[in-house]
């Protein structure tokens, strides 16, 4: 491998070990790279008298098993970022008494809004509401390194070396999920696309640009101006899961495509059907299950997407349409045809341009503290950047569903109880449906994620969505779980 000596856009002539370095970013990774709202979320209930010190002590363990949880990103002169070890700085983990069983959230929206400095600091915040009963843990990790499995994993190695101080870890090493897979076969849309792709590295590289910390900062500051992160839960436990599974298996359909499917029907019968791309569903998938050779606890970005068009059928039934997307998801798995995997191909500066920073100029130019450097970008107007933003902005889908099902870690450990786990999606305000669910202890939460404009006191989003998951609660048949309350 051939590691550089320098890190061009922090420090030109400062050299780092290459002993710390642990792999090349991938652009697949660099995709997600201070894009704000991508933050992959947990928030967990616990049960049980919580030692912040002991956890504490965790925290700085756990890279000793997941090495990304304890790394910087650093850049070369070539702009390449790069995983390191070396000479960074702890995560803290902030504490705070609970007041309330809905504190956590305000506190979840503030983190929300919170940069990372990835050049400085691992890319994985903590923060602990806790009082004699229990506690609220709140972890947000940046999606460059992981995912929702990934996260499972993060709370079930935490909890168990906060139990057991002494447990010895073994190095689950984080290679790039690309390692794992199968070569892609030769076709004619891949060579297509990497006409497509060569032909705008050829004019960006006649008008480059590259960005810093502070051009990060004046975007993340101006969506946070603009929105508030807005969520609405769905909930299931006891008897109540237990019925919707036996409903499920009934109709041969899983639970998460009915709930899918629930949350669709319900979202046409009050603000209309999705029509054109929005039509279309995103659904991430683990590609762990897919790897060719055993990967472990792999902590990584190890997701890849497929999509599809669907539209509810006012004419078939509630189940007859969950059994359509059921096999339509099915189908698509056995392809394993991953969306975005055409970013490798873009030089990765003009990927930083179109992924992050072309649309926001674009749609958001007056609230943002603009930069000397972003106002250069921003007056390049026939840079490359630009048109791809636009090709790719015509492709968002109108729903992404996501459900990483029945965890299977435990849900004690010591005095410590997991009563709630929750993973709440991240948000991007084009597309309209954003629902991630996970099942712990028989407890299954969903959570809707959407930007809720700051302006308006109205909050009109989280209204409609509270509409939308009670009359999904109704179509699955618990009409008695429907509520004002967000949370449920």
């Amino acid at each position: 491998m051939n590691i550089p000596t320098t890190i061009g856009s922090v420090d030109e002539d400062k050299k780092f070990d290459k002993k710390g370095v642990i792999r090349k970013m991938s652009h697949l990774e660099r995709a997600f790279y201070q894009i704000p709202g991508l933050k992959v979320t947990m928030v967990v209930r616990l049960e049980g008298k919580v030692d912040p010190v002991s956890l504490q002590t965790a925290i700085d363990r756990i890279p000793q098993k997941h090495p990304l949880l304890g790394a910087k990103v650093v850049f070369d002169a070539d702009h390449t970022a790069w995983f390191s070890t070396e000479e960074v700085e702890k995560p803290m983990l902030s504490t705070m008494k609970r007041t309330s069983s809905a504190q956590w959230f305000s506190e979840f929206q503030k983190m929300q809004a919170e940069m990372f400095e990835p050049q400085r600091y691992p890319m994985a915040d903590y923060r602990l509401l806790y009082d004699e009963k229990g506690a609220d843990l709140i972890v947000m990790v940046s999606h460059v390194i992981t995912d929702g499995t990934a996260m499972v994993f993060l709370l079930r190695d935490l909890l168990n070396l906060y139990a057991d101080p002494q447990l010895k870890l073994e190095q689950v090493i984080p290679l790039p999920m690309s390692d794992y897979m199968a070569l892609t076969r030769p076709s004619f849309t891949n060579w297509l696309t990497k006409r497509y792709a060569s032909k705008y590295n050829k004019q960006w590289r006649c008008s480059p640009h590259s960005f810093d910390q502070p051009d990060y900062k004046a975007i993340n500051n101006a969506f946070w101006k603009k929105y508030t992160y807005g969520s609405v839960f769905l909930e299931l436990k006891g008897q109540q899961l237990n019925l919707l599974q036996q409903k499920c298996h009934n109709h041969e359909v899983s639970v998460g495509a009915a709930i899918a499917v629930a949350f669709l029907a319900a979202h046409e019968e009050q603000q209309g059907a999705f029509t054109g791309n929005k039509r279309v569903i995103s659904i991430p998938f683990d590609l762990r299950r897919h790897a060719t050779r055993p990967v472990g606890d792999l902590f990584s970005l190890c997701v890849g997407t497929f999509m599809f068009p669907f539209r509810y059928k006012t004419k078939r039934s509630f189940w007859g349409n969950a059994r359509e997307l059921n096999k339509l998801v099915k189908k698509n798995m056995k392809r394993m045809n991953s969306a975005y995997m055409e970013l490798e191909y873009f030089d990765a500066t003009l990927l930083d341009a179109f992924n992050v920073f072309a649309y926001p100029v674009v749609k958001r130019w007056d609230l943002i503290n603009h930069t000397e450097n972003l106002k250069r970008f921003s007056q390049d107007t026939k840079n490359p950047a630009f048109k791809v933003v636009k090709s790719y902005e015509d492709k968002v889908p109108g729903t992404l569903f996501s459900n990483v099902g029945r965890v299977s870690i435990p849900n004690t450990y010591g005095d410590l109880k997991i009563s709630r786990l929750a993973l709440p999606s991240v948000i991007n305000e084009n597309t309209n449906m954003l629902l991630v669910g996970a099942t712990i202890s028989n407890h299954l939460v969903f959570t809707m994620a959407f930007a809720e404009e700051v302006d308006n006191r109205e909050q009109p989003l989280t209204k409609q969505f509270i509409n939308i998951r009670n009359r999904a609660l109704e179509l699955l048949g618990f009409p008695e779980t429907m509520s004002p309350d967000p949370f449920l």
